[in-house]
């Protein structure tokens, strides 16, 4: 007997950094009419078109997933997803398949480095530093942590 399982596919707004935003006491966003009709949501559509971003969340809030979507978002072999944690102790590693991504790319076309979780391997701070400043300035780069001093050190 074979069950099959429907999947929903969930749309996912982003507010910009300097947004105001009312929580409950329970650290839940409160949703209000107020809230609807708010105009600085953006939708992964949106967020995808920007030139890179950061984003901190604690763990668990789905941004490996969100890194995922947004790698979906372009166009076959114009974004590469780099799970940091697997290049943890490895800097050789993450410098010889990122460099790969970035001399395959295609100079003319727009393409995104996104870089999934920092602090899994905080001591590849130094590393993804001196690629980011390796990688061409027709990319975009998008960086998800979930600790604000992983950033700062970068």
């Amino acid at each position: 007997m074979s069950t099959s399982k429907s999947m929903t596919i969930v749309s996912r707004y982003l507010y910009p950094s300097n947004a105001d935003i009312s929580l409950d006491g329970n650290g839940l966003l409160q949703v209000s009419d107020s809230f609807r009709k708010y105009t600085s949501l953006i939708s992964l559509e949106e967020f995808a078109e920007l030139s890179g971003a950061i984003l901190l969340a604690e763990g668990g809030m789905g941004k490996s997933t969100l890194m995922q979507q947004l790698k979906n978002q372009f166009p076959d072999g114009q974004a590469n997803l780099v799970e940091l944690g697997r290049y943890s102790g490895d800097p050789a590693g993450l410098r010889e398949h990122s460099c790969s991504f970035v001399q395959t790319d295609a100079k003319d076309l727009a393409s995104a480095i996104i870089f999934d979780g920092l602090d899994e391997a905080v001591d590849l701070s130094g590393a993804v530093s001196r690629l980011i400043h390796d990688i061409p300035k027709t990319s975009t780069i998008w960086i998800a942590s979930r600790d604000v001093a992983a950033i700062r050190s970068i």
